[in-house]
């Protein structure tokens, strides 16, 4: 049963964000397309609100490396030799979603941020979760009643929280005409003081149909003080995606 709450009490509360600037970490990561599997690791160094630097691995062979800042991202392809350099609005445009440094930064760091204006939300209390929804309070309990979110028509986000509303569970994004699907579930959490996501699962669905599984598991986070080093070089021969 769903029971609506007073709406969004919690939209001007900082829910557990970490205190810190520059971090690094690794993961372990496990990547399904199309029936395809593949194995690897990945490591990040981040400025927070700044930079996010990936470096990702299969086999022990480094296969790319990306750089996200607020407003350009770097890719650089070592398997195909290729390498892209530009702004939000091109990848988005190409993969038909919105992707925005806060909202990357966010789903790593498994922390609360809503993608659109908190009036366009409704707070409801679901098991002993918290679950914000848009858009508005008839679309949303359709959506939430058929479990699929199938039966919204327009751009849905749901954000469930955990039963003391201070940690991410799962958020939820649709967009229907598109037909784009992008479901992230935070499965376990470590248990200190920071409470980052340990393990976490991320589908994907396009205007394709072909889904995409990612599941990383985080294995080390150090706090550092200094400045990282995030630069990317693009070697020599390789060609520029268009």
């Amino acid at each position: 049963n769903i029971s609506k709450l007073s709406e969004n009490p919690f939209f001007n509360q900082k829910l557990s964000n970490l205190d810190w600037t520059y971090c690094t970490s690794k993961y372990t990561a496990d990547i399904k397309v199309d029936n395809q599997e593949l194995s690897g690791s990945v490591s990040f160094r981040m400025k927070k609100d700044s930079i996010i630097w990936i470096s990702a691995s299969v086999g022990g062979f480094p296969v790319a490396k990306l750089v996200f800042t607020k407003d350009t991202v770097i890719v650089l392809d070592n398997y195909k030799n290729r390498y892209f350099a530009g702004n939000y609005k091109k990848i988005n445009d190409s993969l038909k979603t919105n992707i925005s440094f806060p909202l990357l930064q966010a789903v790593l760091l498994g922390e609360f941020y809503p993608l659109f204006h908190d009036s366009t939300y409704t707070s409801y209390q679901e098991n002993l979760s918290v679950l914000y929804c848009t858009p508005k309070r008839e679309q949303s309990e359709l959506a939430i009643q058929n479990k699929g979110f199938s039966a919204s028509e327009k751009t849905f986000h749901a954000i469930w929280l955990n039963d003391d509303s201070t940690r991410v569970q799962r958020v939820y994004y649709q967009e229907p005409i598109k037909k784009v699907i992008l479901d992230i579930v935070y499965l376990s959490r470590h248990v200190d003081d920071k409470k980052l996501p340990k393990i976490t699962e991320v589908k994907m669905k396009g205007k394709d149909e072909k889904e995409s599984t990612i599941r990383i598991e985080l294995n080390k986070m150090d706090i550092q003080k200094d400045a990282l080093d995030t630069e990317i070089k693009i070697p020599q021969g390789y060609v520029k995606m268009q």
